[in-house]
């Protein structure tokens, strides 16, 4: 189907240290409604605010 629809990462916080790299994912994730997940939660990039889905 050539979609993804979760982006699971170990530690985001280490791929955060270049804006550059963690903005870009970001964009393409929220162009792609793709989810971003990490050991404290999961994450959409479209939603305004930065808090995880479940809240």
């Amino acid at each position: 189907m050539g979609r993804v629809g979760i982006i699971i990462g170990y530690e985001v916080s280490r791929l955060a240290r270049n804006n550059g790299d963690w903005y870009h994912l970001l964009d393409l994730a929220a162009v792609c409604d793709t989810l971003i997940a990490d050991h404290d939660g999961v994450y959409h990039p479209r939603q305004f605010n930065d808090r995880p889905c479940w809240d």
